[in-house]
């Protein structure tokens, strides 16, 4: 059982930012990284958006990341949303049909950056809301943000939260190929490193650990893919097989007010497990991807629900000594303190193939792979969460896994 430490704090960086959030048994410090994500800070002067060069609106709000123009102080109120598609710019009301947004709320493409931004009034969260897409999501509120219920950006195995890859930056190497012994593919990275694929014992080494990259407050992006576990290709056509689990998406919200994440409520930016290796051609197991990220910015942001951008656990790998046995997928990012657990190797008679490795929780890099004839998948490494307040730190007694990243300076 993981719970939160007692608000622990660290120096991350110069300037006004620190962690918050560390399970329990740990300090709650981040890994360096490196290597910006598309995007940066919202211009002082509010331009560079698609919707043209508007200055910064009265009132002084710039969220980050998009042009001050998204601020729109008339912009109508939302709540009963129950899905999001950034790619088609729709909103599902209740349960019903994606349509356009309603009367008073806009959804727009940023022409520079790709994001999908929605400019809203107040928005409620009283039901479940999926968010699909190939776009970051951008919420611009120009009143508060309450969730009593869950968004869920999370990947799931091989389809990507909004904005997240199948590959990307921290995408983990793909496995070898070695006839009917192979190696599993790495674990996707970003917020800490994915786990090494697990290594064949007829000596192929397993595939790379995706890398962390992106710590910076103006990096804003989805997480990354686990590689391909070796022999794959070998499955037979169409099978997904031995493939890498996705990255979690991107989810920033912004308010000019505030953001209270109520007991009931929270985030899910979770990566997506690896797939287990084929029995057919005794094919290795794809890694994990890696968590998302969240980014939540207000004057006052409250947090007594759950944010959580966990890897995936990598898939286990197939056997075939006679007879075939394909392996298990691994977990999705879970939506707790628990890992993803990485899926168990086929097995035949009283012989298994390899584990996946689990992913990562906490401050922890995804686990590697466990070597066998086939190896397993590594577990996909964190995502990253921040949340930005203006001079105090946000209130907290609910959980984060990673901690997150705290910056005063909205």
């Amino acid at each position: 059982m993981y719970r939160w430490s007692a608000l622990a704090l660290s120096a991350f960086a110069s300037g006004c930012v620190f962690q918050v959030g560390a399970l329990a048994g740990d300090q709650g410090l981040a890994p360096d990284g490196g290597g910006p994500l598309a995007g940066d800070l919202g211009d002082a002067d509010g331009t560079g958006g698609s919707d043209g060069s508007d200055d910064l609106p009265s009132g002084g709000f710039n969220p980050s990341h998009v042009a001050g123009g998204y601020f729109k102080p008339a912009a109508a109120s939302l709540s009963g949303v129950t899905a999001i598609d950034t790619t088609n710019l729709q909103i599902a009301i209740n349960g019903g049909p994606p349509a356009a947004p309603p009367a008073g709320v806009t959804f727009v493409k940023d022409a520079g950056k790709g994001f999908a931004v929605l400019s809203v009034g107040a928005w409620t969260v009283d039901q479940a809301v999926t968010v699909s897409g190939d776009s970051p999501l951008v919420v611009v509120a120009s009143g508060a943000v309450s969730l009593a219920a869950f968004i869920d950006a999370s990947a799931h195995k091989l389809v990507p939260g909004p904005g997240g890859l199948a590959g990307g930056m921290g995408a983990g190497g793909n496995g070898t190929n070695n006839a009917s012994a192979d190696s599993g593919g790495g674990g996707g990275g970003f917020g800490t490193k994915g786990g090494k694929g697990g290594d064949s014992d007829a000596a192929p080494k397993g595939g790379s650990s995706g890398k962390v990259f992106g710590d910076k407050l103006d990096d804003f992006g989805g997480g990354s893919g686990g590689g391909v576990g070796g022999s794959a290709a070998a499955c037979g056509a169409g099978s997904i097989l031995g493939s890498g689990g996705a990255g979690g998406g991107a989810i920033q919200i912004s308010s000019s007010v505030a953001i209270v994440i109520n007991a009931a409520g929270g985030i899910n930016a979770g990566g997506g497990g690896g797939i287990a290796g084929c029995g057919s051609v005794a094919s290795a197991a794809g890694g994990g991807g890696s968590g998302g990220e969240i980014f939540l910015e207000a004057p006052d942001v409250t947090v007594a629900g759950r944010l959580m951008a966990n890897g995936g656990g990598g898939g286990g790998g197939g056997l075939n000594i006679g007879l075939n046995s394909d392996g298990t997928d691994g977990q999705d990012g879970q939506l707790s303190g628990s890992a993803a657990t990485g899926g168990p190797g086929g097995v035949v008679a009283l012989t298994n193939g390899a584990a996946g490795g689990n992913g990562a929780i906490d401050t922890l890099d995804g686990s590697d792979g466990s070597a066998d004839t086939n190896g397993g998948g590594g577990g996909g490494g964190q995502g990253r969460i921040w949340l930005r307040t203006r001079g105090a730190p946000p209130t907290t007694s609910g959980m984060t896994s990673p901690p997150a990243n705290v910056n005063v300076t909205l």
